[in-house]
């Protein structure tokens, strides 16, 4: 037999029934959920009533409406007066969240500024590194030209009352160099360039043009410094030099032990430096020549590629590609 819900009138075969005026309702028509309803003992179910019933059983009292209303309007005056209150304390916090942005965005404004001058000055940082880097390099450049025609001997002992221009025929005569009047500029002893490597190299190539450089153990020895007056000469003499392929301190006529004399172009302070740093990283890749032209450091990898220039330390990441 079809049962209808008390409340909506539709189809029912489950739901909440009253008591009281025997009406079934859905559980959503009734305003309880399924799940309660399911626990409730029989006292519970006895005790619970639809709300037509809840409303027959409690008449509404009788209310003077003059009263009513006043309480009514007592209040809203009441709730007025604490909107009002309310509404300063929230335009008191608007004014302070305010301020804070205002205050925030003075100190946005003041970081924008420091960025902008920050920029700024980087990029004058920059400017001023490159600029001393090229000042370095032109001052590395000038140095090394004052050099241009000069050759550095090392390894010859030190003698007192030495006669350094006869030193020098000696050494021109044992290496096949003729050596004129007027081809010598300035001669003297040096303190010797030092640093925490090894050794200054000295550079050579045979005729096949093979690096016969070495490096010459520090000693105190001054080394000596020959100024020719032509760059020619002096290119002359570092050719004969070559072809010799070595020369001892016993061929000068020293007494002692022979020890080998090097003679090399005079390369700057700077200049040693970096070759220092050229031959180690060429070493390193696997390149077969480092050598000295003019007082040019110049590396090949292979024999039928051409020299490549190392002027700077810039020019070092070259030797790696």
């Amino acid at each position: 037999m079809s049962t209808t819900c008390a409340s909506c009138d539709e189809a029912i075969t489950d739901g909440v029934k009253c008591p009281k005026c025997k009406g079934l309702f859905h559980f959503g028509c009734a305003g309880v959920r399924e799940g309660v309803h399911r626990k409730w003992d029989a006292e519970k179910k006895k005790a619970w009533r639809c709300s037509n019933c809840t409303c027959a059983s409690s008449p509404l009292p009788q209310v003077n409406q003059e009263v009513s209303l006043n309480t009514i309007l007592q209040e809203l005056r009441e709730t007025r007066s604490d909107l009002k209150s309310e509404i300063s304390e929230v335009k008191s916090d608007v004014r302070d969240v305010h301020d804070k942005l205002a205050t925030f965005d003075e100190r946005l404004q003041n970081l924008e500024s420091l960025k902008t001058e920050h920029e700024g000055l980087s990029k004058q940082v920059q400017e001023m590194m490159s600029t001393i880097s090229e000042l370095r390099c032109q001052i590395s450049q000038k140095d090394q030209q004052d050099r241009i025609n000069n050759i550095e001997i090392s390894g010859i002992p030190f003698k007192k009352n030495e006669n350094l221009n006869n030193l020098l025929h000696t050494i021109c005569t044992k290496v096949g160099f003729t050596l004129t009047s007027g081809d010598i500029d300035t001669i003297h002893r040096v303190r010797r360039f030092k640093d925490n490597n090894p050794g200054p190299s000295v550079l050579s190539r045979n005729d096949d043009g093979a690096d016969t450089s070495q490096h010459v153990p520090h000693t105190n020895i001054p080394n000596i410094i020959v100024r020719f007056t032509q760059r020619r000469r002096k290119n002359e003499l570092m050719s004969a030099v070559r072809a010799r392929r070595g020369l001892t301190t016993a061929e000068l006529d020293f007494d002692g032990p022979a020890r080998t004399v090097y003679i090399s172009e005079h390369l700057s302070p700077g200049n040693k430096l970096l070759l220092r740093k050229v031959r180690a990283i060429s070493k390193e890749h696997g390149y077969k020549h480092v050598f000295v032209r003019e007082c040019k450091i110049l590396v090949i990898k292979k024999d039928d590629q051409r020299p490549v220039l190392i002027s700077k330390e810039s020019d070092l990441s070259k030797l790696s590609r």
